[in-house]
């Protein structure tokens, strides 16, 4: 088993180029590494790390850290059932799932995540999310034992899900669709997100939930944030993207202090003038004093 300790911070393993250390920092190379991890580790406090495009990670973390970049990337097609493990980048997996002509998440292209955490977190755009395309997904519980869990018993919500454990794999039931197509959508999307979101500057993408009423309909965070003339809006290297006002961007070696307390003038100025309490769709990492 591999443990990370000689790593001067978690900053390379998130996007916005921000986090610190941990107690210990385990890389490990085989499911039975990680499931010893698991069991060894559970009644403390345990933080896997992804693609990290959706963890704001303090100086210091409470606890140790589990990075999935060591573990085997598995990606098995019959028909159009995928079977992906829950470390493929999303961006590859639509790539090698092309030129086969199967297609579905093109919604997801540009995201630069891992299958795990998008599934987790039931990520989506366009009126569409990845947790309607899930068959099953194989998780690691907290004795450490693999077990399948079906998508009847889970339960998917706006950017939330109830699947326990860390996730091994994701089965996904995805549409026959003819390449050019599929690479139409595909280009057309990330075109789109070029276009409109800060993706040359770090970032965690959109840090705040659209809010969605009891009828489905949805208010754009960003332009709740926009029309609080917050665009532009800067602590230390923190600064609320003039493109996206949903995206909070590390301009210049920006702290997680910065991001939190950005986040919650973001919070304090949009309740005070909408009288809405905006929801981070990111997850806030909470760190030990030192």
């Amino acid at each position: 088993m591999e443990k990370e300790n000689n790593l001067q911070t978690l900053a390379q393993y998130s996007t916005i180029q921000i986090g610190g250390t941990a107690d210990n920092i385990f890389a490990p190379a085989t499911r039975d590494e990680l499931c010893s991890i698991i069991k060894e580790y559970t009644s403390r406090n345990l933080l896997f790390i992804g693609g990290g495009s959706n963890l704001l990670l303090p100086p210091v973390i409470d606890g140790s850290v589990v990075l999935d970049v060591n573990l085997p990337r598995v990606l098995d097609c019959v028909g159009t059932q995928v079977t992906v493990s829950s470390n493929y980048p999303i961006g590859s997996l639509l790539r090698q799932l092309m030129p086969q002509n199967i297609g579905g998440l093109e919604f997801l292209a540009g995201i630069p995540a891992h299958i795990g955490g998008l599934v987790k977190m039931n990520a989506g755009a366009w009126g569409e999310s990845i947790g309607q395309f899930i068959s099953s997904v194989l998780v690691i519980n907290n004795e450490g034992e693999i077990e399948e869990i079906t998508a009847e018993s889970i339960e998917f919500g706006y950017r939330t899900s109830n699947i326990p454990g860390y996730i091994l794999e994701v089965t996904l039931e995805l549409k026959e669709i003819g390449a050019n197509e599929i690479e139409q959508r595909f280009r057309k999307i990330l075109a789109h997100r070029n276009e409109s979101h800060p993706l040359d500057t770090p970032s965690l993408g959109c840090f705040f939930k659209n809010l969605v009423d009891d009828e489905g309909n949805k208010t754009s965070a960003g332009k709740l944030i926009d029309d609080c003339g917050l665009k532009g809006t800067r602590i230390g290297g923190a600064t609320v993207s003039n493109s996206h006002a949903n995206f909070i961007i590390n301009i210049q070696n920006a702290t997680y202090e910065d991001v939190t307390e950005l986040s919650y003038l973001i919070q304090n100025t949009v309740l005070n003038q909408t009288g809405v309490l905006l929801e981070p769709e990111v997850i806030i990492i909470q760190g030990r004093e030192v």
